[in-house]
């Protein structure tokens, strides 16, 4: 199966903990989320100001973050899709993003040579 969600690379995917959200990241700047039981597109996460490098739900699902070539990394809320967090510090791309195993806090990478440890809102 193939689907085509974006008008540029995709560079991130995760899927949930549930087995039924499919994220992906893309190089258009976007965020897509998919219910795979239906392959019905949800929500597509536009706030990002540049690429979308990664895409990473939380533990339980009840959040996926995402992190951009702007900087920043976004918590988005995965009953309403709306942005919760957008987590800026970052001086270059922000690459990379990892939760903890309770999803109280995550961390991101960037090619700032630094890693920082985030409390998103909740």
């Amino acid at each position: 199966m193939s689907l085509e969600l974006h008008s540029d690379d995709v560079i991130g995917v995760d899927i949930s903990s549930s087995g039924y959200l499919l994220a992906t990241g893309s190089d258009d700047g976007t965020a897509v989320v998919v219910d795979m039981r239906t392959w019905q597109t949800l929500s597509v996460l536009k706030d990002h100001a540049g690429e979308v490098k990664r895409v990473k739900f939380s533990p339980y699902s009840q959040a996926l973050a995402t992190t951009s070539a702007d900087g920043t990394a976004k918590v988005w809320d995965t009953q309403s899709w709306n942005c919760t967090s957008t987590l800026g510090w970052h001086k270059d791309h922000c690459f990379d993003v990892a939760w903890d195993d309770e999803a109280e806090f995550l961390v991101t990478a960037s090619h700032d040579n630094e890693w920082r440890l985030w409390v998103p809102v909740k």
